[in-house]
């Protein structure tokens, strides 16, 4: 069984986010939570499971994001110090943090908010990061993409939360930044393009 805290502090609560997969509404923690319920809609029955692995470093907000791919669902870090992939079957949680070297890749705190997923990779805008992160949910293995388009310049608090649009692009959402930024998962360079006629 899980206990719902409810002493909620001014910033945060126990779930966030939530993923369909056809049986189950899977509703994922946030700041104070620290298991993914699931919720029947067929019969309204729930199961949790427990998703920080042991050693697991939280951080003040773990994840804050989810996506899901066939049997797993992928939680997506805003503190906590990896992405954590939960197996909705069995409940086994396992965590990646293997961040990428490439183009000096700092994850920050607050490092993602949401995410887009199209199909084998999830693309995890940064809100703190500095770059974005492709994961690949094969083997859990991340490359950090930051060809940002000609003008643009990375800064704090840029996106929060991304969606592919079921062709070439994944789309973020801009939180801070100057423009929505659109990258090309089709090409080998993942070409990105700012859009800001607001």
């Amino acid at each position: 069984s899980i206990t719902r805290n409810t002493a909620f502090i001014s910033w945060g609560g126990a779930f966030a986010t939530c993923a369909f997969d056809g049986e189950f509404v899977w509703i994922t923690p946030f700041a104070v939570g620290a298991a993914v319920v699931g919720v029947n809609v067929n019969n309204y029955s729930m199961k949790t499971f427990a998703v920080f692995p042991v050693g697991y470093d939280r951080g003040m907000v773990p994840v804050e994001g989810t996506v899901l791919a066939g049997d797993h669902l992928w939680l997506i870090p805003r503190d906590g110090n990896g992405v954590v992939r939960v197996h909705l079957r069995t409940g086994v949680a396992m965590a990646f943090s293997s961040w990428p070297s490439q183009q000096g890749f700092v994850k920050n705190r607050n490092a993602f908010i949401g995410a887009a997923y199209d199909g084998r990779f999830i693309y995890m805008p940064p809100y703190d990061a500095s770059a974005v992160v492709r994961v690949d949910t094969t083997d859990g293995s991340m490359i950090a993409l930051s060809n940002w388009p000609p003008g643009f310049t990375k800064q704090l608090r840029a996106f929060a939360r991304g969606v592919f649009d079921g062709k070439a692009f994944v789309w973020m959402v801009p939180a801070g930044a100057s423009c929505a930024v659109r990258i090309n998962v089709t090409e080998g360079n993942h070409t990105m393009t700012c859009f800001a006629k607001w």
